[in-house]
């Protein structure tokens, strides 16, 4: 492997374990989940909280992809 693999591959360790984490702390009860885009904030409890941790659970499915793919085994 490179450097540049090697650098590449930590970097989405990284971002696995952000978001790891933050699906474990959303299964605690009384979290919601800020949308920031700019300057503009939306808190979504409820259905949109479910849409949106669906879509980090998709993100997380193509950063192990990704990882796979390099040969880091998860």
């Amino acid at each position: 492997m490179k450097i540049e693999d090697v650098e590449k591959a930590d970097n989405l360790i990284r971002k696995l374990k952000k978001v790891d984490d933050l699906l474990k702390k959303s299964q605690l009860t009384g979290y919601y989940v800020e949308v920031s885009l700019a300057d503009e904030n939306i808190y979504l409890n409820q259905g949109g909280k479910q849409k949106i941790l669906e879509t980090v659970k998709e993100i997380r499915k193509d950063i192990i992809q990704e990882l796979e793919k390099m040969g880091v085994e998860i």
